[in-house]
């Protein structure tokens, strides 16, 4: 079959026809699954009829072929799918300069970590997205689709989630990291909640305690810091000096304090080298850290340990 490319005369670039591409376009557009793979398909075949070794077709005329094949399905269907593909092409510029095609799913994820739910998300996102149509919108600064966004969601849901988004907008235009610390007990949720919060932040570093733990094992022989080497609710056993009295709730204690104090080091390690760095950081422990990235202590040790 020969080579497909559709060139793009305004942005002065050429890619490769690509039929998912197309079978996502209309299927954006309304049309049923079956329905855009079918027309997609006869399109490729359409253009690709013949012995030549390359082909190509500006977007302009792939549009407009594909609105024909589209007229047995009625016009909507037809004004439907040309304000979608429109739409599609419309690039978005960043304050760095990039551009990059304007995303409803990438603009729906943004509006969640502000703290909406899918539907208040949705409904923004298309609010906006018939607005860009109605202008016809073909290229778009950043700083200016968040002004749009803002002000929608001031009219639409008030200036507290106005507030949140404008909030969110200044971390990630920012240089200073963000540090998310999540504790629990042992099946809390604390990975899920850390993998979630993760991807609606774009932060692509996650870390955990009990990584941290191996790791420390590994570097630290058991006979110096047995009760490392041991279950956090457990530790109290391998403790240098025990109580009279055995399993009381006061030395069980103890011993997961010390456990805890002992990892706090390592914890407090990768924090100040994501502060460093300028890295953006998620971490899920056990328990709440005895010492906080400032490195104050928010539980004394044993008495003991001192």
């Amino acid at each position: 079959m020969s080579r497909l490319f559709v060139v793009d005369t305004a942005e002065n670039a050429k890619v490769p026809f690509l039929r998912g591409i197309l079978t996502r376009s209309l299927t954006e557009s309304g049309l049923a699954f079956e329905d855009s793979y079918r027309l997609a398909s006869e399109v490729r075949q359409e253009l690709t009829r013949g012995d030549q070794e390359a082909t190509e077709i500006t977007v302009e005329a792939l549009r407009q072929l594909v609105a024909e094949r589209l007229g047995a399905h009625g016009e909507e269907a037809v004004q439907r799918y040309l304000h979608t593909s429109r739409l599609s092409n419309i690039q978005v510029k960043d304050r760095q300069g990039h551009v990059s095609p304007y995303s409803r799913g990438r603009h729906r994820l943004s509006l969640l970590a502000s703290g909406l739910n899918a539907e208040e998300s949705a409904r923004i996102v298309l609010a906006i997205y018939e607005a860009l149509l109605e202008e016809g919108v073909e290229a778009i600064e950043s700083p200016r689709l968040g002004r749009l966004t803002h002000d929608r969601l001031a009219r639409d849901l008030g200036e507290l989630a106005a507030r949140r988004y404008l909030l969110l907008a200044q971390y990630r235009n920012g240089d200073r990291p963000l540090l998310v610390l999540i504790g629990g007990t042992a099946g809390c949720g604390k990975s899920t909640i850390a993998t979630e919060v993760a991807h609606l932040l774009e932060i692509v570093r996650t870390q955990s305690t009990d990584m941290l733990r191996e790791v420390m094992r590994m570097m630290v022989p058991e006979r110096l810091i047995p009760a490392l080497h041991t279950s956090s609710f457990r530790a109290w056993e391998a403790l240098p000096i025990r109580r009279a009295g055995g399993e009381d709730h006061g030395v069980i204690e103890e011993g997961y304090l010390w456990q805890v104090e002992v990892l706090s080091v390592a914890c407090e390690a990768v924090l100040q080298r994501a502060l460093k760095e300028r890295v953006s950081l998620v971490r899920r422990e056990f328990t709440s850290t005895p010492r906080c990235s400032c490195g104050s202590r928010t539980r004394r040790m044993p008495s003991w340990f001192r």
